[in-house]
């Protein structure tokens, strides 16, 4: 699941990291985009990447039936229940990529594939989505800082992002289900220090 939102998301994977259920919203079709992990500190996203990714429905019925048990906690728990960091995820991700024959990928190759999905680079058929919203989606600075000043309506037009999301679909193939159960609802509501652990100051980054 984990792979299948960063490739439809375009999300940075300590922002995905940071996640918490509650940020998985209207069953699972919008991502609150709000902290992001650093050297095991959970902190502010960076500037321009506090955001509502919105997700074509394929993904987010999947993304539902993975949180659906749980209403609390972070979305990507280990096995614990607690959060897992952005360390721990690369080095999962890595062995994958050895183990597959395709060497040491990096997460960002996420984030260069659904630029180019929004863009259908190489899509035949395929319209590009408008780079405004693809910059707002993504959690870049607006490439026209003037008129991007001055626009919010990536911001505000829900249903219009919502209808581009639909158009330009992900790329590649929707499993059928997860292959694995997803993770149990934990016992208790995890103590404050678990939730949300030491926050970082961080500078603001374009």
């Amino acid at each position: 699941m984990r792979y299948v939102l960063l490739a439809a998301g375009g999300l940075r994977v300590g922002e995905e990291t940071a996640l918490d259920v509650r940020h998985a919203l209207d069953g699972g079709s919008t991502v609150q985009v709000q902290h992001t992990i650093w050297r095991h500190h959970i902190g502010p996203a960076k500037c321009n990447s506090v955001r509502d990714v919105d997700l074509c429905a394929s993904v987010a019925a999947l993304l539902k039936t993975y949180f659906d048990s749980r209403n609390f906690g972070p979305l990507f728990p280990t096995r614990s229940g607690r959060r897992e960091s952005a360390r721990n995820a690369r080095r999962s991700f890595d062995n994958l990529c050895e183990k597959l024959g395709l060497g040491k990928r990096g997460f960002h190759s996420f984030r260069r594939f659904r630029t180019s999905v929004l863009r259908a680079d190489g899509i035949p058929g395929k319209d590009g989505v408008p780079e405004h919203l693809i910059s707002y989606w993504i959690g870049h600075q607006d490439p026209n800082r003037m008129n991007g000043h001055y626009d919010f309506s990536s911001k505000t037009m829900k249903e219009w992002r919502k209808q581009w999301v639909e158009k330009v679909g992900v790329g590649f193939e929707i499993p059928a289900d997860l292959g694995y159960p997803a993770p149990n609802a934990p016992n208790k509501v995890p103590a404050l220090t678990e939730i949300e652990p030491k926050v970082y100051s961080a500078g603001c980054v374009a």
